[in-house]
């Protein structure tokens, strides 16, 4: 009988942790597919003569902002993200999420876009799971340019 029991909540236990497992890999899709629809979106951006657009993507909860630019760019306004980033961030990629734990694996929590220039270092607040970049593109641009929305 007791042996019983010890069965039952071994299966009961493992089966929260599977379950658990496997909402996190929705997590990290949903990181995954943020970071994908952005590049597609600056790609068609910059293969434009011209762009004017923005682009809303969505997050998983705990995720409180999208931070782009380069940290060693000394910006006042947000101190407090660039002091958390310096602490696991490769200086050489140009998309961070903050807080960066939350972001499934670190790994995903730092991410390389190309085509863009974005100035200095700024952070998009994160609402309701959603967050939003304006994506710039003037004739005779290079690049295409990120900023706030």
């Amino acid at each position: 009988m007791i042996f019983s029991i010890l069965v039952i909540v071994a299966i009961l236990a493992v089966s929260f942790y599977v379950i658990r497992f496997f909402l996190s890999l929705d997590a990290c899709g949903d990181i995954g597919f943020y970071y994908r629809g952005l590049d597609d979106e600056i790609e068609k951006a910059w293969k434009s003569q011209i762009y004017s657009g923005e682009y809303e993507g969505s997050l998983p909860s705990g995720i409180e902002k999208v931070c782009f630019g380069n940290l060693n760019y000394d910006s006042a306004g947000y101190s407090e993200e660039m002091t958390y980033l310096h602490s696991y961030a490769d200086e050489n990629k140009n998309v961070f999420l903050y807080p960066g734990a939350v972001g499934c694996d670190i790994q995903l929590a730092e991410y390389t876009i190309e085509h863009v220039e974005i100035e200095g270092f700024w952070c998009a607040d994160v609402s309701k799971g959603k967050v939003s970049v304006k994506l710039l593109k003037e004739s005779g641009d290079a690049l295409v340019k990120l900023s706030s929305s």
